[in-house]
């Protein structure tokens, strides 16, 4: 069981969990996952993989393991058929809560990351900066049905031209994926631009393990320039030899907490904004 101070994560959202089957080994199925979260009192899950939609899951899940709120999305690499508007809908018409720009086939992922797969990249807009084919269409059907758009793992100013794009498509609901992420590695100017359109930050336990050191000083420092308000904490667990999200969950606010970020604060980045943004919360 999980030791704890009372309440820490009694309501809490972990919107970022990966489960098995997956392309690459993982450590828990979903409903062991939801288990899990829902003996440590967390509220909801997001379930999210790169490859396949997970929205079917997660509702299979949900009928399966009560007492917690699971929900899933979209990642739209080559797997999905790219920037593609008919698998948005189909998504979002079964309730997906997100749907993700490119992740393992966006082009600045491949360009940084070593072992990469091999698939085919997924451009968002072309050289010249226009929008991909359907990326509008799609975020016209993103602010329809109130979902998150997740920025996935595009670079910067790539995430920078989709924000302004998707703010004047109606999308009310901006979350940026894992900025501290070693292929992301967004600076804080930027973010604090993305934070004028109304974007909030997705930071993860597991962008501490990267291998730039002192991840978890410079997640503490973004939260007390941008403010917790603009602030959802996430685990992005599921990887062999991990922590399961609760415990990850756990340890990223301990070490948030001995770096001056109050509980407070941590309730409102665990709990209050990931249950807006998922719509539990109003």
């Amino acid at each position: 069981m999980i030791q704890a101070e009372p309440d820490f994560l009694d309501g809490a959202c972990d919107m970022h969990v990966h489960f098995a089957p997956d392309v690459v080994p993982r450590a828990m199925t979903a409903p062991a996952l939801a288990i899990s979260c829902r003996e440590a009192g967390m509220q909801a899950v997001l379930l999210k993989n790169h490859y396949a939609p997970t929205v079917l899951c997660a509702r299979a899940v949900a009928e399966t393991v009560p007492g917690i709120r699971v929900f899933g999305g979209l990642v739209l690499n080559a797997s999905a058929g790219g920037i593609n508007p008919a698998a948005v809908d189909a998504a979002l018409r079964m309730g997906a809560a997100e749907i993700w720009m490119p992740t393992v086939s966006a082009w600045r992922h491949q360009r940084c990351v070593r072992d990469a797969r091999t698939a085919p990249c997924v451009a968002v807009f072309d050289a010249n900066g226009h929008p991909a084919p359907g990326l509008e269409a799609i975020l016209e059907m993103i602010a329809r049905a109130d979902a998150i758009l997740g920025t996935g793992h595009l670079a910067p100013q790539e995430t920078l031209a989709l924000a302004a794009l998707a703010r004047n498509a109606g999308v009310r609901k901006i979350l940026v994926t894992h900025p501290e992420f070693d292929a992301i590695a967004m600076d804080l100017a930027t973010q604090a631009l993305l934070a004028d359109q109304g974007a909030f930050f997705e930071r993860c336990f597991h962008t501490l393990q990267g291998a730039v050191p002192g991840k978890a000083r410079s997640v503490a420092d973004a939260i007390r320039y941008l403010g917790p308000e603009s602030t959802v904490l996430a685990s992005d667990s599921g990887q062999l030899g991990g922590p399961a999200p609760a415990h990850a969950l756990l340890r990223f606010g301990e070490e948030l907490l001995r770096r001056g970020v109050t509980a407070e604060q941590l309730s409102m980045m665990l709990k209050d904004n990931p249950a807006w943004l998922l719509g539990l919360a109003r």
